[in-house]
């Protein structure tokens, strides 16, 4: 596999928090720097599909309570 796709596999575990794959792309796919900690690509990775979860956060907006009491047509008010 590319890495175009574990890069997209990737932002997907983070927006799904799953910790497992997370882990498992750390450990196993992206290549390490020279003191064997993850490298640069993985590390640039993370960050953008974090910070794309913040923006999802942001975009959303609070629901409006919902009235508990009926609204009525004018017609039936009569």
């Amino acid at each position: 596999m590319s890495y175009f796709r574990w890069i997209n596999i990737l932002k997907q575990a983070v927006s799904d928090k799953n910790q497992e794959m997370i882990d498992h792309c750390r450990d196993n796919i992206f290549p390490k720097d020279r003191f064997g900690e993850p490298g640069q690509l993985y590390l640039d990775t993370l960050e953008e599909a974090k910070a794309e979860l913040e923006k999802v956060k942001a975009k959303k907006t609070p629901k409006k309570a919902v009235s508990s009491r009926r609204r009525t047509k004018t017609s039936e008010k009569s």
